[in-house]
């Protein structure tokens, strides 16, 4: 769609308990890799899908078009705070931990424009 998606990915490690929320609205919950844990000082990669761990790129897998506010969390937020974070009351909702995208700092690579949304 050309239109804006309000999309968030919740995990919980210790059991593998995930959902998609789009617009508010959850997905079927599924589970993925429980007892899984993620360790500290990794790699964020936004926009490609690498071919092997950071390299190997292919232009035609490149993310095209908008993205906003990215926050994380070190743990899954309740739906409640999704629905506010969707209904645009963000400060009812801790900002992310892990990243605060009012926060975060990034490196630009290829084609990418930084504006300001209004």
């Amino acid at each position: 769609s050309t239109f804006r998606t309000h999309l968030c990915l919740t995990w919980a490690s210790r059991t593998g308990l995930t959902a998609f929320w789009v617009d508010g609205r959850r997905s079927a919950l599924q589970l993925y890799k429980p007892g899984h844990s993620i360790h500290p000082q990794g790699t964020a990669l936004l926009g490609q899908d690498p071919d092997k761990h950071l390299g190997d790129f292919e232009a035609v897998q490149s993310f095209a078009g908008e993205l906003t506010d990215l926050n994380m969390w070190d743990h899954a937020l309740t739906g409640n705070q999704i629905k506010a974070l969707y209904l645009n009351h963000a400060q009812r909702v801790p900002r992310g931990n892990v990243f605060d995208w009012r926060s975060i700092e990034y490196e630009i690579k290829g084609n990418v424009l930084v504006v300001q949304d209004d």
